[in-house]
């Protein structure tokens, strides 16, 4: 009887416990911006969870905070977390995959415009600096940055270098890598023309950088990606001469021309004239 009377105890504690804890739990259903066991909010959680993830490179992990509540969490803590504003520059940095990239765009596009406070490069700059060859998720980064934001393409980072000089820079002996300058000169053509800090354009930087061929197919490669410099460059100024602007630069050249006809005339006339006054004074 005693066993019975402990056993029924035993039950009925069990029993409020569980009540007990599905209250609790029903409750921080019902409070579904703040953690009630420790008092947090959701969304610090959320943002905490959100750079751990990045740091370790826990692509699934983010993938799931991301999407956590219909995506709904992740856009409040993206749109109003300041901790949060060179999240896309850290993701990038880490090489996450390209739908990881997307994503955080998708919910806040003006990241794409964050540069780094030293380097002065945007994210879509990080993308194009890596130091390794080009991967097919990469490129498909660098297309998702170039179309969501493509005057990051003609931005110039502290070295003078744009998104343009860094893939030169790098090696271009694959087909992602084709891919990949063709997105960024498509993005912003008026980078062909622009130099560096060493007075360095893209394609001259690819010249000086590109390693000599080993096979039949990195060289392949490498005349593609010299194609698609060389059209960029043909159509942008094709384009700029047509333009208002290119007329203006036109007339502008036409008038300094002109300036210099004038002044070698007026030289030569001077120059002559003294010579006349000096032949008249030798007379004298």
């Amino acid at each position: 009887m005693y066993t019975t009377d402990n056993n029924i105890k035993s039950m009925c504690t069990t029993s409020t416990h569980t009540n007990s804890t599905s209250r609790m739990q029903m409750h921080r259903r019902r409070r579904g911006d703040i953690d009630i066991t420790c008092r947090v909010p959701l969304k610090d959680i959320a943002s905490q969870r959100i750079l751990k993830n990045v740091e370790l490179q826990q692509w699934e992990a983010l993938r799931v905070t991301l999407n956590q509540n219909n995506g709904d969490l992740a856009k409040q803590v993206l749109l109003q977390d300041h901790h949060l504003t060179k999240i896309l520059l850290l993701v990038c940095q880490h090489d996450a995959p390209s739908d990881v990239i997307e994503k955080i765009v998708d919910i806040k596009p003006e990241l794409a415009q964050e540069k780094n406070d030293g380097s002065q490069q945007t994210p879509l700059h990080v993308l194009c600096g890596k130091a390794t060859p080009a991967s097919q998720e990469r490129t498909k980064a660098i297309r998702v940055l170039a179309e969501r934001y493509p005057q990051a393409a003609i931005i110039m980072d502290s070295n003078g270098n744009t998104p343009l000089h860094l893939l030169c820079r790098t090696p271009c002996d694959s087909a992602h890598a084709v891919s990949a300058v063709e997105a960024v000169s498509l993005a912003g053509p008026a980078a062909m023309t622009m130099e560096n800090h060493d007075d360095e354009t893209p394609m001259e930087m690819f010249l000086l950088s590109q390693a000599t061929a080993v096979t039949v197919r990195e060289e392949e490669y490498q005349n593609e990606v010299l194609k698609v410099l060389n059209r960029t460059n043909i159509k942008y100024l094709s384009n700029f001469k047509s333009s208002p602007c290119g007329e203006m630069y036109r007339l502008k050249c036409c008038q300094q021309a002109v300036f210099a006809i004038k002044r070698t005339s007026v030289s030569s006339a001077t120059t002559s004239t003294c010579s006349l006054s000096d032949e008249f004074v030798s007379r004298d």
